[in-house]
Parts: C-alpha cells; sequence; structure tokens
C-alpha cells in the first residue's frame, strides 16, 4: 500500500484513470507535501483524514467527480499553498469560511464545480493569492472589498456567477494583475477607468455581460500613452456603456 510509504513527501498520480474515494488511510502520510491526483474519475467526498496532512503545501484534486460538502477541518491545511478543486460536482455546497485560515494560499482554483451562495468574508484574509479562479459558478453577492487589496494577485477570475455590485476605485491596487475576468455577472456602476488604467502589467480585461454604466472615458489615464499597453483582450460588450470609444483602444498595440 502506498499508504506504508511513511517519507513520502510528493504523490503524483494525476492524468489516469483512477476511480474510487480517496482511502481513509490517506492521514498515515504525515509527511506529504504534494498530494496530486487530478485529471481521473475519482469520487465521493473529501474524506477528515486528508485534512489531517497538516503538512500538505498543494492539494491538487481539479478534474474528478468529488462532491461535497467540504469540511470545516479544512482550515488545519494551515500551510496550504496551493487549493485546486475545479471541475468536481460540489453543486449547491457553500465555501466554507474556515477557508479564511490557510493564508499561505497562493492559489485557489474552484472554477465549474457547483459552488453557490456568497463568497466568505474570510477569503479577505487570503493576502498572499496570486491567482484566484472561482468562475463558473453561482456565487451571489458583492466580491469582498479586500479582494482588491491583494498585492500579489496576478489573475482574478470571476466570471460567469451571480455577482452583484461595482468595481471599486482600488482595483488600481493590483499592480501586478495581469487577468482580470468579471464577465456574465450582474456587476453596476461606472468602471473606474482611470484606476484600471494604472495597471501595467494587464493582459486581458474582461467585463462584458454586465450592467456597468456611464460613459466610455477619454482616456484610460490622463492621456498616459504608455497605459494599458500590454492588453491583448479587452471585451465591455453587453453593458449599459456610452459615449465614444476612445483614440486611445485604437493606439493600444497589442
Amino acid at each position: 500500500e502506498i499508504t506504508l510509504l511513511k517519507q513520502l513527501e510528493n504523490l503524483l498520480l494525476y492524468g489516469n484513470h483512477l476511480t474510487g474515494t480517496i482511502p481513509t488511510t490517506i492521514s498515515q502520510l504525515t509527511n506529504l507535501l504534494l498530494l496530486d491526483l487530478e485529471n481521473n474519475q475519482m469520487t465521493g467526498t473529501l474524506t477528515e483524514e486528508l485534512f489531517e496532512l497538516t503538512s500538505l503545501e498543494k492539494l491538487r484534486l481539479s478534474v474528478n467527480e468529488f462532491v461535497g460538502p467540504i469540511s470545516s477541518s479544512i482550515g488545519e491545511l494551515v500551510n496550504l499553498k496551493d487549493f485546486w478543486l475545479s471541475n468536481n460536482t460540489f453543486v449547491g455546497e457553500t465555501l466554507p469560511r474556515e477557508i479564511g485560515s490557510l493564508t499561505n494560499l497562493e492559489s485557489l482554483l474552484l472554477y465549474s464545480s457547483g459552488f453557490e451562495s456568497t463568497i466568505p468574508s474570510s477569503i479577505s484574509q487570503l493576502t498572499n493569492l496570486d491567482w484566484l479562479d472561482i468562475s463558473n459558478n453561482t456565487f451571489s453577492g458583492s466580491i469582498p472589498d479586500d479582494v482588491y487589496g491583494f498585492k500579489k494577485l496576478e489573475k482574478l477570475l470571476l466570471y460567469s456567477n451571480l455577482l452583484t455590485g461595482t468595481i471599486p476605485s482600488r482595483i488600481g491596487e493590483l499592480k501586478d494583475l495581469t487577468d482580470l475576468w468579471l464577465s456574465e455577472n450582474g456587476m453596476i456602476g461606472v468602471v473606474p477607468w482611470e484606476e484600471i488604467g494604472g495597471l501595467e502589467n494587464l493582459e486581458v480585461l474582461q467585463i462584458c455581460c454586465n450592467e456597468f454604466s456611464g460613459t466610455m472615458p477619454p482616456s484610460f489615464r490622463n492621456d498616459d500613452p504608455n497605459s494599458l499597453s500590454r492588453l491583448t483582450f479587452f471585451d465591455a460588450a453587453n453593458n449599459n456603456l456610452s459615449g465614444k470609444i476612445s483614440d486611445q483602444i485604437y493606439n493600444l498595440k497589442k
């Protein structure tokens, strides 16, 4: 049995045709740092014994058939840096508030897994995130404002949910942001174009299919010719925007 390998630190079984559940004996692998079971056909819930592996740094379970709920014991994995659960079947489940205890998290990937309800406010504690993807679920309510203060954030993907609220001006604090996907939600208000224009590393700006209003900006950032110079994809279709299209948009070299 694999669980007899007491010194095992890395267990990678991704990209196979594995079925069945995560065995309860997984808790015996007390030195495990990386568990990658992605791209299989595994089922069942995330067993409580999994959350006893307090040394875990990377837990990658995407593209399986796992179901919920996710236990509050997830908060015990305080050393976790990667938590990937995308493309599973957590239909109707909520994200436990204990997720906020994972303050070392660098990537949280939950897209296309059936999660619903509001984004727990405790997510505001995950200040080390550089990649947050909760797209294609049914999360509702507004995005916790503190998310826009995550200084290390590079990818923020929240599209295809039921999110409401506005984009706050503090979006301009995300200086390392390369990808901003807010499309296909119910967000409203005036887009803070000038602050977005200050995101020098931004490559993708996707805000289509919302209820954003106001005018298109005459310039993104005080006529700065270098504003959004790395942008390769800009989609603001199907909103309530008005006014003229900025000449600066036509001058985006990418």
